[in-house]
């Protein structure tokens, strides 16, 4: 994934911040932190309850491990749910397959020559945007590139 040299640095913070006392799985360090799945784009098969031991979303998240999770204890009142979803995912070893970085590409986190390669672009943190996210004409333009890139290589595979 071609990160930002900034938002590298901010994900090696985050993941030290909400991974590294969760010692009873293997995170895969590398450079740049932790490997964890960002929430941005998930695509769940129903079964993924049984791997919890759970037969409803309400019976996971009464969990009583998941309950620092849920009441945001310490770095966790910053991303509860990605936090908890991760660390069970590595705990259970549930089967996943990642999907390619282009399926969610964080606007402000990819350096800025990659976004028109993504299919999915997600905003977040208004500081990130262009102005404050009040130039809109510059998110256009991105988004605008987007569309033209995807238009050329698959053709009609671009929806309006």
């Amino acid at each position: 994934m071609p990160l930002s040299r900034d938002y590298v640095t901010k994900i090696r913070g985050y993941s030290k911040a909400q991974f590294h006392s969760l010692q009873d799985v293997d995170w895969r360090w590398n450079r740049r932190g932790a490997h964890f799945f960002n929430m941005g784009v998930m695509v769940v098969r129903p079964t993924l309850l049984d791997d919890f031991g759970v037969s409803n979303a309400r019976e996971f998240l009464d969990m009583r491990q998941n309950q620092p999770f849920v009441d945001g204890v310490g770095n966790w009142k910053w991303s509860t749910d990605q936090t908890l979803l991760n660390y069970w995912l590595k705990r259970t070893r549930s089967h996943v397959e990642e999907l390619d970085w282009r399926w969610n590409v964080l606007y402000g986190g990819v350096r800025r020559a990659s976004i028109h390669r993504g299919f999915f672009i997600h905003f977040f943190l208004r500081d990130l945007l262009p102005d404050r996210g009040e130039n809109i004409d510059a998110l256009l333009a991105d988004v605008d590139g987007v569309k033209k890139f995807w238009s050329r290589k698959a053709g009609s595979l671009w929806m309006a």
